[in-house]
């Protein structure tokens, strides 16, 4: 037999009906609004830049590679959502207004992708600061998307 509860609202009278799947409220013009319960959440991607140590310092960013004679900020993209993410764009803000977005591929819930992103110009002798803003479009839809953004820094 279900559970029942009255409360006087004002001059209206709401009727809760507790069942262990579902709670209703009825007011009394026989007006009901049902609430499910244990309903799974929606599953989403989470992406954020991803530490290539386990340190917490802005050089532990840095990777730095020759790609084609062009030197690159290799840049690690993970999904740690439970949903798998659409192609986004990582983009990279080196200061000055110079800001480089790539794309990047769709990824797995649970895995990483790394994007190459051109650093532009000859990088200075004194070091490279930069942010990197991984759903840089925000396209993807984001169970979080306060970590997707990181700054970092390659020190020579």
């Amino acid at each position: 037999m279900p559970e029942t509860e009255e409360t006087k609202i004002n001059d209206a009278i709401l009727t809760s009906i507790f069942t262990p799947e579902f709670l209703i409220h009825q007011n009394e013009f026989g007006l009901s609004v049902q609430k499910l319960f244990n309903q799974p959440e929606a599953q989403m991607a989470d992406l954020l830049p991803v530490r290539w140590s386990n340190f917490t310092q802005p050089i532990d960013y840095c990777n730095l590679q020759d790609i084609a004679g062009k030197l690159s900020l290799v840049v690690r993209v993970k999904n740690q959502g439970d949903a798998d993410a659409p192609t986004s764009t990582t983009s990279v803000n080196f200061g000055g207004g110079v800001v480089v977005a790539v794309q990047t591929p769709p990824i797995p819930a649970g895995q990483f992708v790394d994007v190459n992103v051109p650093i532009p110009g000859t990088p200075s002798t004194a070091g490279i600061l930069f942010t990197i803003t991984v759903d840089a479009q925000n396209n993807v839809i984001e169970s979080n998307k306060d970590n997707n953004v990181a700054d970092g820094e390659c020190v020579s």
